[in-house]
């Protein structure tokens, strides 16, 4: 049974005024840069779904921030919604996939400014599914969620994927973390390059502390210089963090202990998973250790 610390994802009746405030920065966006550019089949059928999926909250935000403009002439006027603008500016990024679940591949999708991210699922008969969705930018934890850990093992369900060795049992581990976690990443997007867009956001499950970044990172801004300092790993934590490690129980469970690097917290964090039957049965993380991971400077 899976902990009762785990999080859902409660239903809104009514959009946040964060979420309108960064829609009409979307749309600002969307008027200036209309371009877009082709993409492979496999892209444009996870765009569609994700567009099929999205437009209806699109919609009811434009027409809610429409409506709260009404006979303000002096305030910016916002379009009313047009699908070709949300269409143009959903992205795809990369297809994520796992060798033990093979023909089943993840995609990150997201909306200029993301306003709209989620993580989309293509199966081998090219059906796509939502795995996560986050469409309230005032709503959105770093937290696992219940819907996800089902859809998972919907997945390892669907495909027949029989957990029967050590290494098997790591891998998915790995798989069903970073995914969650990294599917909101998109360096392609960053105001810095892409490696330091890398760094600070994307968390990595750990083999040893030499994984996490160290030192000075050079930034250039136009004319203007700068510097991103990463900051040394405390000792106990360079003690602490040690490569995954399986323990077999019984023909059919593995419990799996991992660490994962969360460079926005400054944090690492300890897992103990439990597949059985083929199934994530079980999990729980805690804090093993946090500090002010990395500072800017020369940005005044």
């Amino acid at each position: 049974m899976i902990p009762p610390n785990r999080a859902h994802s409660p239903g809104h009746s009514a959009p946040t005024a964060g979420a309108l405030w960064l829609l009409l920065l979307f749309l600002c966006a969307a008027e200036v840069s209309a371009q877009g550019r082709a993409a492979p089949s496999e892209l444009s059928i996870v765009q569609a779904a994700a567009f099929d999926h999205w437009w209806p909250k699109y919609r009811r935000l434009l027409e809610t921030l429409i409506a709260s403009q009404s006979g303000d002439s002096g305030r910016l006027q916002v379009p009313p919604p047009r699908p070709e603008t949300l269409q143009r500016e959903i992205h795809v990024g990369p297809g994520m996939s796992n060798r033990y679940v093979p023909g089943y591949t993840f995609y990150g999708v997201h909306t200029q400014g993301s306003v709209f991210e989620g993580l989309f699922l293509m199966d081998p008969d090219h059906r796509v599914k939502v795995l996560v969705n986050h469409d309230d930018p005032e709503d959105r934890k770093p937290i696992i969620e219940d819907a996800y850990v089902d859809h998972m093992n919907g997945i390892l369900r669907e495909a027949d994927v029989e957990v029967d060795d050590p290494q098997e049992a790591v891998s998915l581990t790995r798989f069903f973390l970073s995914t969650f976690f990294n599917f909101t990443v998109h360096p392609e997007e960053a105001s810095i390059d892409s490696t330091l867009q890398d760094q600070l956001q994307r968390v990595r499950v750990l083999s040893s502390s030499r994984e996490i970044p160290q030192g000075r990172r050079a930034l250039v801004f136009g004319e203007r210089q700068a510097s991103l300092v990463f900051s040394p790993v405390p000792h106990p934590m360079r003690e602490a963090i040690r490569p995954p490690e399986v323990a077999r129980s019984g023909d059919d469970t593995f419990i799996i202990r991992l660490f994962t690097w969360h460079p926005l917290r400054g944090e690492v964090r300890g897992w103990e998973i439990r597949i059985e039957d083929d199934q994530f049965a079980y999990f729980n993380d805690r804090t093993i250790g946090r500090w002010k991971a990395y500072r800017f400077e020369g940005m005044q």
